[in-house]
């Protein structure tokens, strides 16, 4: 806050419903709501709480911070049956809330899904597989990134610059990858 010269958050969901909300009078398209109501806030609320924020969100960032490999191997399994959850709700709809437009909970996902291949599979040892290799999760990601306020936010250059830079101690305690390449058995 530029007034008061203090973060209002840091945190991502909080941002995006002050975005959503306070912003009105300078946004482009006022009438544009990422929350919508009723039964499908519900639907989408309990799928971020079950699903998108601790079995891919967290569960990522968990194995790349990982220091041990017992916890790094729990969240890599949780991270892939989510994926696998959310590829196979997407068989039957273009977005999370089976909604005509993206909602909060599609750019959450999909922010983190962009910066998968290109970063988590190596800079977080998340390599059982590629999202590229998820038929509808990939579907999904294109269907929102034609969005064109998101594929304006999407700098795969950036992105890897600020990963593989960042954390130089990231892989200091030699956590093994739990997948051990194409076509040999994954040792979770």
């Amino acid at each position: 806050d530029k007034e008061t010269n203090t973060i209002v958050s840091n945190e991502s969901l909080d941002i995006l419903r002050i975005i959503n909300s306070s912003f009105q009078d300078l946004a482009k398209n006022p009438k544009l709501d990422l929350f919508p109501g009723g039964d499908t806030a519900a639907e989408l609320e309990a799928l971020n709480t079950a699903v998108i924020y601790e079995g891919v969100n967290n569960a990522a960032y968990k194995c790349g911070f990982a220091t041990k490999q017992k916890p790094y191997d729990l969240n890599f399994k949780q991270l892939f049956e989510s994926l696998a959850l959310l590829d196979e709700r997407l068989a039957t709809r273009r977005f999370l809330g089976d909604t005509p437009q993206p909602t909060w909970l599609d750019i959450r996902l999909f922010h983190t899904l962009v910066r998968f291949d290109p970063v988590y599979v190596v800079y977080f040892k998340t390599n059982a597989k590629f999202i590229a290799n998820f038929p509808n999760l990939l579907g999904f990601m294109r269907d929102v990134f034609q969005w064109s306020e998101v594929s304006r936010s999407v700098n795969v250059k950036h992105i890897k610059m600020h990963y593989f830079t960042s954390h130089v101690a990231l892989n200091t305690y030699g956590i093994i990858p739990g997948h051990n390449g194409p076509d040999r058995k994954s040792v979770v």
